[in-house]
């Protein structure tokens, strides 16, 4: 893999050096930067993103050697055309956000910002979007995986960079390590036994993280597939109940067109006189009504008068009271006048919902 010296960075990184002058705000060039990029970041694509340090990438080198642990590099381009994807996909998942803030200093800095521009040129970045894992080892920088251009997804960003960190052994060694192992501290077969136990336990902490993501994933997706199905439900739902409500709408609609079909076949209410009988006609709420029709008009005649009143039933039959029989089935085709409703008569409307 290729290294990038720790020399190329803005300071040493093997030694202190002169401290950046604070501003005029009492931060640090290198806060200001990263601080401006995840203000940039954020407003395109929210809060939901690694931990960013806060600091220059000497100093974010120093975190990781001193934490021992890897170091992320990314580099941000506002402009490129898949750094949108990159961001939502990579960055914005959550087992990757987990396992970067556990496992990794994640450093960032934007390609217009000079930590940007000088980062590109200590890396070798030629395109976007850029992300390196960096081991420090022998007093350097070494970047043991790079990702550059192109749009994937979590679950191949993830078995990236955990094969690239298997394939290194273990977390970058402190220090101190270095300067034991150059001593020459014990004999060559305890030196050996020494790194084959620090190997081995450095396998089984990288396993029990890469089961924690893992699991992390798999409950992120099992949560996911609960809201998805609790939306679907609830858009079903609303869908059946929009429907229902839709349909008895259409249905109120029709009885109200069978009606005015009904009071207009009607026609006018004939005058009193010869051939004309009055009714009276009793509806189940106590109210009357009242209406002349003539002899030869039917019983059906009379049945669509008062049932285009909206009497608030559809299902009702007319009953005369004198003698007291239904008028339904056949009756209803018989004359007022057959059925002795002439010259007049009183009925009753009887609710068959009720």
């Amino acid at each position: 893999a290729p290294a990038v010296p720790a020399s190329a960075a803005s300071v040493p990184v093997t030694a202190a050096g002169a401290p950046a002058a604070a501003g005029s705000d009492g931060l640090l060039p290198g806060v200001v930067a990263v601080d401006g990029l995840v203000g940039e970041y954020e407003r395109q694509y929210g809060a939901h993103h690694p931990r960013f340090f806060r600091g220059t990438y000497a100093d974010a080198i120093e975190r990781s050697r001193r934490d021992e642990k890897f170091l992320v590099a990314y580099v941000h381009s506002a402009a490129h055309a898949d750094t949108p994807a990159f961001c939502r996909t990579v960055l914005g998942d959550d087992g990757l956000i987990h396992f970067f803030n556990d496992n990794t200093v994640f450093y960032g800095a934007s390609v217009k910002s000079a930590d940007g521009f000088e980062l590109c040129d200590v890396l070798g970045v030629t395109s976007f979007p850029f992300l390196a894992l960096i081991v420090y080892r022998r007093g350097q920088a070494q970047v043991v995986e790079r990702w550059v251009g192109g749009v994937a997804s979590a679950e191949e960003a993830l078995t990236k960079l955990t094969n690239a960190m298997y394939a290194h052994d273990s977390a970058p060694a402190p220090a101190h390590a270095h300067a034991a192992a150059g001593a020459g501290l014990g004999g060559g077969g305890a030196r050996n036994h020494g790194v084959s136990a620090a190997s081995a336990e450095a396998q089984r902490l990288r396993e029990e993280q890469d089961r924690a993501v893992q699991q992390s994933l798999r409950e992120d997706r099992e949560k996911e597939e609960r809201a998805a199905a609790e939306r679907a439900a609830a858009e079903a739902a609303a869908a059946a109940e929009a429907e229902a409500i839709a349909s008895e709408e259409r249905l109120r609609a029709d009885k109200q067109q069978a009606r005015d079909r009904k009071r207009d076949a009607l026609g006018e209410e004939p005058a009193a006189g010869d051939g004309v009988t009055q009714l009276r006609i009793r509806l189940p709420d106590g109210k009357r009504l009242e209406r002349r029709f003539a002899y030869h008009d039917t019983v059906q005649t009379v049945h669509d008068f008062v049932d285009a009143q909206d009497i608030g039933s559809d299902d009702f039959v007319l009953v005369a009271s004198f003698p007291r029989r239904a008028l339904a089935g056949e009756v209803l085709t018989q004359t007022l006048q057959e059925l002795n409703l002439v010259p007049n008569a009183s009925l009753l409307v009887q609710d068959n919902e009720s």
